[in-house]
This record gives C-alpha cells, structure tokens and sequence, in this order.
C-alpha cells in the first residue's frame, strides 16, 4: 500500500530542485563510531548517533552485526556487539549501520573490526620494586628467627 507521505516527500524534494538521485544519495548519512580493534569474548559498543540527515529529517537506525546483509541486529542508535569467546585472533568482523528517512533516502555505513589479542597488563617498574623489597624483607626475617644463621629449609 502506498502511503500518502511516501508520495508527497518525493514530489516536495523535486519541487525544491532534489532530484531522485540526489536524494538518495545526500540525503542520509550514515556514520558510525567505535572500536577497531576487539577481544575474543568482549562486548563493545557501536555508536551510530552521529549520523544525520542533510533535510533535517528524522532518521530510522537498522544494524547488521553478523553480515547476513539483513539489517535486523538492531534499531536504536547505540547498539552492542559480543564478539565471540572462541573468535579467533586476527579475523575481521564488518558492522553495518542503515541510516532512513521517512521518503526511502538512505545511507549504508561499513566498518571492519579486526580480534586482537587480550592485553595482559604489565606491572609498573615501581609496584616490581615495591614486591621486590618485601620478598627481600621477608628473607631476612626468616633469617632472624633462625637459630643456625642460615635460612631454614622448607619442609618436604
């Protein structure tokens, strides 16, 4: 069924000079923000709240996040993504974003994530020397409390 709004928008945009070509291809704009690089097992954001629409029109939000190229993962701005436990390191994943109007203009934004590897963190040189000197203090309390000098011998 043809609504009456899907008949006036196009006519209103070719009465201001906006022919169909133009409309579908400036007037939405699709852009999506978020991380390019993720973990096996994470959930990260994608955020599609900065895309637009050139007419100032309001816009419909519609994700792909598994790549079927049916836009159905998601209908709001800002969506999540769980990237798989078993993902491995080095595969891509493409997250699509289709930004609507209300006449059928649309933009279709594309991002490839790439897996990385989980980032262990790396102790700080002070918090190493920090462990270093208890490990040192409590060698030389054991000493003191040894009635021979030396360290005691650990129990077998």
């Amino acid at each position: 069924m043809n609504t009456p709004w899907k008949r006036i928008i196009p006519a209103a945009l070719l009465a201001l000079g906006i022919g169909a070509t133009n409309a579908a291809r400036a007037d939405a704009i699709a852009v999506i923000d978020g991380p390019s690089l993720v973990t096996p097992g994470a959930t990260v954001q994608f955020d599609g709240s900065g895309s637009y629409s050139t007419l100032g029109l309001p816009i419909s939000f519609a994700w792909d996040l598994d790549n079927d190229g049916q836009f159905d993962d998601g209908n709001t701005a800002i969506v999540d993504f769980h990237v798989p436990i078993g993902a491995l390191v080095g595969t891509f994943y493409s997250i699509s974003l289709k930004v609507s109007e209300l006449c059928g203009c649309y933009d279709i934004a594309t991002v490839r994530v790439k897996v990385a590897p989980p980032q262990v963190p790396v102790p700080a040189p002070a918090l190493l020397m920090a462990a270093g000197a208890l490990a040192f203090a409590a060698a030389r309390r054991r000493k003191t409390h040894s009635t021979s000098g030396a360290y005691p011998l650990a129990a077998a």
